[in-house]
């Protein structure tokens, strides 16, 4: 019986029953003031089974995770100082033998390292004006820094300006394959701008639009977002306590560059990582479900 009066008080919104200023404290005799639905003991048993059986689910979603994303922390630290290799006649890919040392640490000898201003046509930055009195219910897509997440774009809460202020900051639009990246609050997060937000604005973030010939667009976006790049950006950040990251300093940025067909694969690699991890996310409950 315990078993079941336990998942039947986390139900219950006990808070409401604390009392103090400080850090709320249960009253005894409210609590045992509350009424309990207690069906047959056989039931009882039956839901506590179910539940339980519910948080060992749960519980090991939660290690899984935790698992795919250390394993995803390893996989960067080893795809871009090793990288996949080169592909042979038949296309399998056969590990790098020779390696060499750069200003980034050991790297495969036929990579090469460059300055981000040499692989890009322009890094600038997104509408940075006052942008409020023209937004609108429906209009042009205004993408905001809590929009960008690492390799991907949340547009649950977009805002839009009207098509003159578009017209106003018309060499502001974005382009298919622009690398968008946090400049303050959380400096560094970096995604790629989807295929349906082509000629939309950002607010305030930094646009890196990559010479796709050189630099893949997903492997830059990974790479910034990867412990190295983040850590070698976030040395070039500049601020206080609000620490940002300016067009400036992101141009003298070192990139380790591989072949395309090379970063196209590391890209490859991490995108499945990242495919796993939120299947895995999509079978937890949302807060409140």
């Amino acid at each position: 019986m315990h078993y079941y009066v336990s998942y039947f008080l986390k139900t219950l919104e006990l808070e409401k029953y604390g009392t103090g200023t400080g850090v709320p404290t249960l009253n005894r005799n409210d609590v045992h003031k509350v009424r309990v639905a207690f069906p047959s003991l056989p039931e009882q048993k039956k839901i506590a089974r179910i539940l339980s059986s519910v948080d060992s689910k749960l519980a090991l979603i939660d290690r899984q995770i935790t698992t795919t994303q250390t394993l995803k922390k390893g996989l960067m630290q080893k795809l871009f100082t090793q990288g996949v290799g080169t592909q042979d006649a038949d296309g399998r890919w056969q590990p790098h033998t020779e390696f060499q040392e750069t200003e980034l640490g050991r790297i495969p000898t036929v990579w090469e390292v460059a300055e981000l201003q040499t692989l890009a046509h322009s890094i600038s930055v997104g509408i940075a004006t006052s942008t409020t009195s023209h937004y609108v219910p429906k209009g042009i897509p205004l993408i905001r820094n809590q929009n960008i997440l690492p390799d991907q774009l949340n547009d649950e809460d977009l805002l839009y300006i009207s098509e003159e202020f578009d017209q106003k900051n018309r060499n502001k639009r974005l382009h298919s394959g622009d690398v968008l990246t946090v400049r303050t609050g959380y400096p560094g997060i970096t995604c790629v701008v989807p295929e349906k937000y082509v000629g939309a604005h950002t607010f305030t973030t930094l646009i890196t639009r990559p010479k796709q010939e050189y630099v893949c667009s997903d492997y830059l976006s990974r790479y910034f977002n990867s412990p190295k790049g983040n850590d070698l950006m976030l040395g070039r950040a500049v601020g206080g306590a609000q620490q940002n990251i300016n067009a400036g300093s992101l141009k003298n940025l070192l990139i380790p560059v591989p072949t395309l067909q090379e970063q196209q694969e590391i890209a490859r690699i991490l995108s499945t990582v990242d495919h796993k991890l939120d299947h895995l996310q999509t079978q937890k409950p949302k807060p409140n479900s």
